[in-house]
């Protein structure tokens, strides 16, 4: 499965779905980004550890690469 359609598990964990332009990252945060071209189609998922967003590497925002962040596709953070 994708990444970017992991939100309905992460809620049925107990996750809570969050306001993304607004939000502040805290840690146990989780964010669903959809993708943004049809070459890469699965989006992302990422958590806050407290310092900084990771998932199968460490990011500097919490976009993942350039074009995520060219292009801003939408996303969707989850609190627990």
């Amino acid at each position: 499965m994708y990444a970017k359609y992991h939100g309905p598990y992460l809620v049925r964990a107990g996750l809570t779905p969050i306001a993304a332009d607004s939000h502040v990252a805290t840690k146990g945060d989780i964010v669903t980004i959809q993708s943004y071209s049809p070459k890469d189609p699965a989006g992302l998922i990422a958590m806050y550890n407290g310092v900084q967003w990771v998932s199968d590497l460490r990011k500097h925002d919490i976009w993942a690469d350039p074009g995520y962040r060219i292009h801003r596709p939408s996303m969707q953070v989850y609190r627990m």
